[in-house]
């Protein structure tokens, strides 16, 4: 029975203390990243610059077709959501700030400026194209 609650008791602390410096460190900030890449490419969806595949139930970048994404932008979103992001997090819960900085986080904000990068070529190109009269090789409207 003593074995048993020390063991309990050793497991616990440790695990609570980690779980609070994760909290306190990255943790408040972890899902703003990511976050941003998503709603730019959302944006790109919404203005027309990307067509939404039809296997996605909203013009939103669906997570889940990580390895079916249809443009390169989605995959370094994918990337930065399941790589890095996850980086982050456990670089922190182990209380390994350096492993979670480096190549999590930085990794995260660097994504999010390609992400932005080329979010806004994109947008250049399709900008235009449209006022070229032509969208990506077809005929605009005439009228």
């Amino acid at each position: 029975m003593g074995n048993v609650f020390l063991f309990q008791t050793r497991c616990a602390c440790p695990a609570e203390a980690k779980l609070g410096a994760a909290r306190n460190c990255f943790w408040p900030y972890l899902p703003d990243l990511p976050h941003a890449g998503r709603q730019l490419i959302a944006g790109l969806y919404k203005d027309g610059v990307l067509n939404k595949p039809e296997a996605y139930a909203y013009a939103f970048p669906d997570l889940l077709t990580f390895h079916d994404a249809p443009s390169p932008i989605e995959h370094r979103l994918f990337v930065m959501h399941l790589k890095h992001r996850m980086r982050t997090f456990q670089g922190t819960f182990h209380a390994n700030p350096d492993y979670a900085l480096w190549y999590g986080w930085s990794e995260m904000v660097r994504d999010l400026a390609e992400i932005k990068e080329v979010a806004d070529e994109l947008r250049e190109k399709h900008k235009r194209a449209e006022n070229s009269g032509t969208f990506f090789g077809r005929q605009g409207k005439q009228g």
